[in-house]
């Protein structure tokens, strides 16, 4: 899986918003309900579904080489489907130019706790 990487939690927090702002964009003009306070419903057979709400894209965490990732929008659900403005992977990506990705390694995250 792929992750955008990011020097500074500023620099990763202001992607993750260019993302979420791209998302409510695409996603409302797919046909999705974007609430006042952001949030996308998800739909269930085509009807909105209240109990499934995406808030954000994701959250910036920091890997043990104190870079910081985000995932990349490819592993997006939709990511491949065609809407009336282009693919959904371009509208989520939209604007975001050259960033650095990387595909995530298990060195990035601390050692789970042995049982």
């Amino acid at each position: 899986m792929r992750y955008y990487v990011f020097n500074t939690h500023t620099e990763a927090e202001e992607i993750a918003g260019r993302i979420d702002a791209n998302a409510r964009s695409a996603l409302a003009a797919a046909g999705y309900t974007v609430r006042e306070d952001g949030g996308i419903l998800g739909k269930r057979y085509g009807i909105d579904d209240p109990g499934a709400v995406t808030t954000a894209w994701d959250v910036p965490r920091q890997r043990l080489d104190g870079q910081w990732v985000l995932q990349h929008p490819e592993t997006h659900p939709a990511a491949g489907v065609v809407t009336d403005n282009g693919l959904m992977l371009d509208r989520l990506t939209d604007g975001l130019g050259g960033l650095t990705t990387e595909t995530k390694t298990p060195d990035w995250w601390p050692a789970p706790d042995p049982v």
